[in-house]
């Protein structure tokens, strides 16, 4: 018996897979929305990056209120945050001295440091934390210092202003209690703060 195979070769599917049309295609309208992404992203970044920065100092000038109430009450020590706005940059630190040098490491006489359980601590914050691209202002003439008493956690007034490469700019202001208040000076609809 014979058996007549006529359909010995397949004919293969051409409507598999994509063309080169199609890949060419797809890439360019996805290049495109890249494209329009990210100015969007780094702004988004940037505001980012601000914001924690402001709220972290609050969070910091908190911190050292508190503290001056807590271990004052003690040994009538005073907290001081001292501000300081250099060439290459801004930094802030606490220590127990009336002042100190926020550049220095831990172990110069200057350096910003607070004991703690008998050893010196490092406390220091500065703009490499946010590389490079929030700068620091003092707004309050005469003042690179904050310094919270030890009974009641009163404090001097100062503003600090923190401002971002896109000229969005939050105010941290801490009053003559001692309360510490973010507010900004612009795009307070942006930045979610009530205006200054």
């Amino acid at each position: 018996m014979l058996i007549n195979n006529t359909n010995h070769y397949k004919k293969y599917d051409t409507s598999l897979g994509f063309t080169l049309i199609e890949q060419i295609t797809t890439a360019f309208i996805l290049s495109i929305f890249l494209i329009s992404a990210t100015p969007t992203y780094i702004s988004f970044t940037n505001k980012s990056m601000l914001k924690n920065s402001a709220e972290r100092l609050a969070s910091d000038l908190h911190w050292a209120r508190s503290e001056a109430m807590i271990y004052g009450s003690e040994s009538n020590i005073t907290i001081n945050t001292v501000f300081s706005i250099h060439d290459n940059g801004w930094c802030y630190g606490f220590t127990e001295n009336p002042t100190c040098d926020c550049t220095r490491p831990l172990g110069d006489s200057d350096a910003c440091s607070l004991t703690e359980s008998g050893t010196s601590q490092l406390k220091v914050t500065n703009s490499d934390q946010y590389s490079g691209k929030i700068s620091m202002s003092n707004m309050t003439p005469f003042t690179n210092a904050t310094r919270f008493n030890s009974v009641r956690g009163v404090s001097n007034s100062v503003n600090v202003r923190l401002s971002d490469n896109q000229d969005r700019s939050i105010d941290v202001l801490v009053n003559p209690l001692g309360r510490v208040h973010i507010c900004s000076s612009t795009h307070a609809d942006q930045l979610g703060y009530p205006a200054c």
